[in-house]
């Protein structure tokens, strides 16, 4: 098992994101997209699907390993049986975060027990720190770092209050409030 490389802090600041599993056929695909500009992201975003092609004003890449720029964070919203791949094509290339948006795992019975199994392994053995899968990601608006498909107010207020929930529902709703 290799240790996952750098902080919690260079986890939660990630500027170069790989958004893997990204199309223009996608409408989720566009909506996550939207979110890095809605909340400000300071970075660049790299766009990799099975045909390397160009989604949403990114350039396209097959792989995370095409990718020459170093990256900070894969985003994953593949289908669950391509999530695991996903980890272990992520850390080929040196990234060492990800967060998975992929739902279709233990939430769902002995099947997506055994794909979550497969995810924690691939994480384990290349030395990659994750958070999901089933993940709504998250949004550090102090730093206008994000991986998230929630949506915020605008304009974006940065404060002192943080919030951290197992629920990104639940986060969303108390943000509304804050």
């Amino acid at each position: 098992m290799n240790k996952p490389r750098g902080s919690l802090a260079d986890f939660f600041k990630p500027r170069k994101v790989a958004l893997v599993g990204v199309t223009y056929k996608s409408e989720g695909s566009g909506i996550i997209d939207s979110r890095f500009e809605c909340y400000g992201h300071v970075g660049k975003l790299f766009a990799v699907n099975k045909n390397g092609t160009v989604a949403h004003g990114m350039d396209g890449y097959k792989s995370c390993t095409e990718i020459a720029d170093k990256v900070d964070m894969a985003y994953i919203f593949v289908p669950p049986t391509a999530v695991a791949g996903a980890i272990a094509d992520a850390a080929k290339a040196g990234i060492r975060n990800a967060v998975i948006l992929t739902s279709g795992f233990a939430e769902i019975g002995a099947k997506g027990v055994a794909l979550q199994n497969e995810v924690l392994a691939a994480a384990n053995e290349n030395g990659v720190r994750i958070l999901g899968p089933n993940s709504l990601g998250f949004a550090n608006i102090a730093a206008r770092a994000v991986t998230t498909s929630i949506g915020t107010r605008l304009p974006l207020l940065v404060g002192r209050l943080g919030i951290v929930s197992q629920s990104g529902a639940v986060a969303n709703e108390i943000a509304k409030f804050a």
